[in-house]
């Protein structure tokens, strides 16, 4: 649930994220374990996830077939 910022606490933190900058310090993994680890988001956050591969590899044989059918046909399919 959401929470409910009264216009005085918005501009108060708006003020402090302002003047200590949090994005001055943001860099991102640094070590090797980090960049691996943040290496895997993807996957985990849905883009690589199972799904998605089965739907990758089903439009790839698709897109085999569709060019085998054009090729026989003499078109090219390309």
């Amino acid at each position: 649930m959401a929470r409910n910022w009264f216009p005085e606490e918005r501009q108060r933190q708006a003020d402090l994220c302002r003047a200590q900058k949090p994005w001055e310090n943001s860099t991102g993994p640094r070590t090797d374990a980090g960049k691996a680890a943040c290496k895997n988001n993807a996957y985990k956050h849905g883009f690589h996830s199972g799904d998605m591969r089965e739907v990758r590899r089903l439009l790839r044989a698709q897109r085999d077939f569709v060019r085998a059918v054009m090729a026989g046909l003499g078109t090219g399919g390309g």
